[in-house]
């Protein structure tokens, strides 16, 4: 019996995070998969997907930079935490 009801409690849930599924659509896909995507709550027409190239933690400018970690950061983790 608790099996049971656990099981409908695992089959009535609902995530509550939405990821973005697929991406850009390829070319050599048909009509019919993309309507089902974007009716599916996939891309729609309004959004934009951005094609500029990552940048890395070396490029950022100084401001976005993470600051430099002093050795009693360091000696703080590498203990595991307050003693």
């Amino acid at each position: 019996m608790v099996f049971k009801t656990l099981y409908q409690l695992a089959t009535k849930r609902i995530p509550l995070i939405k990821f973005r599924k697929g991406g850009l659509i390829a070319s050599g896909t048909s009509q019919s998969s993309a309507a089902t995507a974007t009716a599916s709550g996939g891309m729609s027409s309004g959004h934009k997907v951005s094609t500029a190239p990552a940048i890395e933690d070396w490029q950022l400018p100084a401001r976005y930079r993470r600051r430099p970690l002093d050795p009693v950061e360091i000696d703080y983790i590498n203990r595991g935490g307050p003693p």
